[in-house]
């Protein structure tokens, strides 16, 4: 599922409620129809990754930050999620490979390298449950490479995406586009970007399909 809208319409507050980083006023958030509230914090956590647009890394090696998806992982574990996220692909530019320190918070990455390792995790990780932002503004790097890497994950999770970039969600099922904290449209890309509504008019110049019906 793909959430779109202007900033503050309400993306990452629904998010942040899958993994009770916050609960709502009213109403419930149900995982397999069992409200998130009756579960212990630790437990429902454990079966969500996080792929952030600003992803949080520590002053210690590309190897040591990917491995924080699932402490205790054998090193050739870390070094596939690595492969699998396309983190191999910029470490092999560094000096040290894989074991090249990164600078506080990664400053010293791009965003996209950011989050590669962010993916690095979340494939260690391996929750069924996968939370990820797009980026915002297009890097220096290819387009794609954060939604190739993501590509790599096992199947059979369920995904949310906070989108930025509408080439990333063009095969979302559902997309739902938010205004204000409320549902305006919901539907395939196809079928939204031929109506004239909220989808088309954030999408900016997307090429227009058949005819579909607009709810």
């Amino acid at each position: 599922m793909a959430l779109v809208g202007h900033t503050g319409a309400g993306k990452s507050t629904v998010a942040a409620l899958v993994p009770r980083l916050m609960d709502p006023q009213r109403g419930a958030v149900l995982l397999d129809g069992i409200d998130v509230r009756s579960l212990r914090v630790e437990s429902l956590r454990w079966q969500v990754s996080l792929v952030l647009q600003d992803c949080v890394l520590y002053r210690r090696s590309l190897r040591e930050n990917s491995a924080m998806g699932r402490p205790g992982a054998s090193d050739a574990a870390v070094v596939r999620a690595a492969r699998l996220a396309l983190v191999d692909q910029f470490a092999a530019r560094l000096p040290a490979g894989l074991d090249t320190p990164v600078g506080e918070r990664g400053a010293d990455l791009s965003g996209g390298q950011r989050q590669r390792v962010a993916i690095a995790r979340a494939i260690l990780r391996d929750a069924p449950i996968l939370t990820w932002t797009s980026p915002r503004a297009p890097s220096t790097e290819r387009p794609s490479s954060s939604s190739q890497a993501l590509a790599n994950l096992p199947a059979q999770r369920t995904t949310l995406v906070i989108a930025h970039r509408f080439s990333t969600i063009r095969d979302a099922d559902p997309i739902v586009v938010l205004q204000s904290g409320r549902i305006v449209e919901e539907g395939h890309h196809e079928q939204l970007i031929s109506c004239d509504g909220p989808y088309r008019r954030l999408s900016g110049p997307l090429a227009a399909v058949g005819p579909a019906t607009c709810h």
